[in-house]
């Protein structure tokens, strides 16, 4: 009889045990689910609650409570992490002086994103409106950092990474000469490239548009070269290499002995074929 009792207490740790490796499977799979699709699994209700309660606290903003619901009903439409996204938001935008509506307008389009888009609002908005970078108007601040965020489709922090040194190079490098609205439109067009390149794209611009500055054999000026550089990139992480092994083979006396212009030219349409079709593949994050 003891025997049978000691087998159906060994018989129910394993059960027990074998309960836990499978419950511990399926939360680690649903972990790495959530991870690889963030947005594919909702907690509609909790979103919704967390919302109302959110703004039935507010002291500085009282809404109707018929509007209070549809804002509460289109948050919760913005799957895990909705309500949080569109606090922290609003509450920022409210913080730094910007009026109630487009906060409200503002904080309903972000909790519809993921975390790392707004992540990257607030990183460049901060950015754009500091002294020692752009020192730009609010206003013109808050359009570079939507622009920045919302066009962004993945490689959210290496872009932003990116974004970072683009615009520290704009400000650091005098001879560029540029004016702050254009030196952060560049930042951002080229920051908008870092999907494509392994590791981000401020490196492979920074070497391309040094070569071209400083090695007489292109002889462009700034501008010129900052265009080139752009054109180049756009193509893809293997273009910067076509461009300069075609321009190399291009303007030597034993290749095709072309002056500068029409070896530039040459060379830009080799780049060009770096990719089949554009935009050029995303490169995978490890």
């Amino acid at each position: 009889m003891q025997r049978w009792l000691l087998l159906i207490f060994i018989w129910g740790l394993f059960a027990e045990c074998a309960y836990g490796k499978i419950q511990s499977q399926v939360e680690k799979l649903t972990e790495q689910h959530s991870e690889k699709n963030p947005t594919t699994l909702c907690d509609p209700a909790e979103e919704y609650i967390q919302t109302m309660t959110f703004l039935r606290t507010l002291d500085s903003v009282k809404l109707p409570e018929t509007n209070t619901r549809e804002v509460a009903d289109l948050v919760s439409r913005g799957c895990r992490g909705g309500a949080a996204r569109f606090a922290k938001t609003f509450s920022l935008l409210k913080k730094i002086g910007v009026e109630h509506k487009k906060s409200l307008q503002l904080a309903l389009e972000f909790a519809q994103e993921n975390d790392a888009v707004q992540e990257n609002f607030f990183a460049v908005l901060k950015l754009a409106y500091v002294a020692e970078m752009f020192d730009f108007s609010f206003q013109m601040a808050l359009d570079v950092a939507y622009d920045f965020s919302k066009k962004l489709k993945s490689h959210h922090k290496q872009a932003r990474n990116d974004f970072v040194k683009l615009a520290q190079f704009c400000r650091d490098d005098k001879d560029l000469g540029l004016p702050i609205r254009t030196c952060s439109q560049l930042a951002i067009e080229i920051a908008h490239l870092s999907p494509y390149y392994p590791g981000g794209v401020f490196e492979p611009f920074n070497a391309l548009l040094n070569k071209l500055r400083t090695e007489k054999q292109f002889g462009l000026a700034i501008r010129d070269a900052l265009k080139t550089t752009l054109e180049v990139l756009k193509h893809g992480p293997t273009a910067p290499a076509n461009f300069l092994a075609g321009y190399e083979y291009a303007a030597k006396k034993n290749g095709l002995n072309m002056e500068a212009k029409a070896a530039l030219e040459f060379a830009l349409s080799l780049a060009k074929r770096s990719v089949k079709e554009l935009p050029p593949p995303v490169v995978e994050l490890q």
